[in-house]
């Protein structure tokens, strides 16, 4: 991720005004639907906070999701389980890189 952050920098986005990261320790699967799991409702709700605050901060824009290899499951598990409305006003596009998208289904279901 170091090398795509570089990157982005190089192209003018700055750490912390309109490049911001959300580690998660992968160690912590999300839980199956109707499961509750509180390290994961944690992060959900801190992911949605700081997409907010992102979009807020770059006048109101919806953001870009940029995610890599496991995070992608986590990205799109958070995307799945926000409400439609939510999502068209604060996310643009969803990047996966080198995210394995064919496997991991059955938890994503």
């Amino acid at each position: 991720m170091g090398k795509l952050v570089e990157v982005l920098e190089r192209a003018g986005y700055r750490d912390g005004e309109t490049l911001f990261g959300a580690p998660y320790d992968f160690r912590y699967a999300p839980a199956p639907p109707g499961t509750a799991n509180r390290v994961v409702s944690r992060f959900r709700q801190r992911l949605r906070e700081l997409v907010e605050r992102a979009s807020r901060t770059n006048g109101d824009k919806p953001v870009i999701l940029v995610s890599h290899s496991q995070g992608g499951y986590f990205a799109l598990d958070f995307l799945n389980r926000s409400p439609l409305p939510w999502r068209r006003r604060f996310v643009k596009h969803f990047v996966m890189a080198s995210t394995g998208a064919g496997g991991f289904v059955l938890l994503m279901q």
